[in-house]
């Protein structure tokens, strides 16, 4: 019992604070940004392309039909790394989300990112504030939000 009532020292209530308003801040923004994007999606050609891969990741590996490959004669794709049009091609599969697949992989990576970010802070510094720092200042960048919310690789 006296666990609960125990006195915190400010150092500790001051963590506790920056932790609670750090997390809020983290969650409404990454919210908002979700349902936001959900209505005004930065889709690009490049979108689009890793969307056409994935359709033929199982069938004809890598094959693209866009024009950006044609310039070179190939008939493979060489401008994308083959896991992120897998995982597209396996939700699309299991789930057919069409071209929010790769959006829904990036709040995914963004959320990973920021717990792995707590968790090497933690380990690191031994409190979590610079892991929170980070997760903040991804939610807040407005060229990495852009680029998440077109359902590409950057992030």
């Amino acid at each position: 019992m006296n666990k609960i009532f125990k006195k915190k020292s400010p150092e500790t209530l001051l963590q506790s604070f920056i932790f609670v308003f750090s997390t809020i801040l983290i969650l409404i923004e990454i919210a908002s940004v979700f349902i936001n994007s959900a209505y005004f999606t930065s889709f690009s050609p490049d979108s689009w392309a890793l969307l056409d891969i994935s359709k033929n990741i199982f069938h004809n590996f890598y094959e693209v039909t866009y024009i950006r490959e044609f310039e070179y004669g190939l008939h493979r794709s060489i401008s994308f790394p083959p896991l992120f049009p897998f995982v597209i091609a396996v939700l699309n599969k299991v789930f057919n989300m069409g071209i929010y697949a790769g959006y829904f992989v990036n709040f995914v990576i963004l959320i990973l990112t920021i717990l792995l970010s707590l968790v090497i802070s933690k380990k690191i510094f031994g409190f979590i504030a610079p892991g929170l720092l980070i997760g903040v200042m991804l939610v807040t960048n407005s060229g990495y939000l852009y680029e998440l919310t077109g359902a590409r690789t950057v992030p």
